[in-house]
């Protein structure tokens, strides 16, 4: 996996970041399927995007597998931020079925 687009520095602090919203979206969102939140780390921007996916799957809120992944956010000359779907560490996955 490339990882130019982040150092260890900037991953450990997104991480950090990343599983509070994570943990805001497990124990508290309830109701909700997937998030996608902007962060910023030394000055650049980040998605961090949580899923349930086992909802899809017939399981009630939070019992299938549920994700935290980091996306690089890039930017275009414009400034125009956009997330690059293809650049990405998965943080977390848990699944009570496991």
């Amino acid at each position: 996996m490339n990882t130019e687009w982040i150092t260890d520095a900037e991953l450990k602090e997104a991480n950090e970041k990343a599983l509070k919203i994570f943990d805001n979206f497990y124990y508290k969102a309830v109701t909700a399927e997937e998030i996608w939140t902007e962060i910023t780390v030394n000055n650049k921007f980040f998605d961090v995007n949580c899923w349930d996916e086992g909802i899809d799957h017939g399981y009630e809120n939070r019992e299938g597998a549920v994700h935290c992944i980091l996306h690089r956010v890039a930017v275009d000359e414009f400034g125009v931020r956009s997330c690059d779907g293809e650049t990405f560490y998965k943080l977390l996955t848990i699944d009570k079925n496991i």
